[in-house]
């Protein structure tokens, strides 16, 4: 699933959403989500804050089902 929300001229709200099932064991699945607010700085610049979510529900030994992670990136776009 893909979303994008035009707020206000140039900025930009979007979502993402992925779902992956464990089509052997129909309990097990992948999820990613990710939601991305762009803001404006220059004509080609932009300054974004993204938020990703991942669920895994038979995570690797000794690691969490869910990871939380937070970013701020400078776009250049051209």
């Amino acid at each position: 699933e893909n979303f994008t929300w035009t707020i206000y001229k140039k900025i930009t709200l979007s979502h993402k959403f992925e779902f992956y099932p464990n089509l052997q064991e129909l309990g097990e699945f992948r999820a990613r989500g990710e939601a991305t607010l762009s803001l404006p700085l220059l004509d080609n610049l932009s300054l974004n804050f993204i938020v990703v979510d991942l669920y895994d529900t038979k995570p690797a030994p000794s690691v969490n089902n869910n990871e939380l992670q937070v970013r701020s990136t400078i776009g250049v776009s051209f």
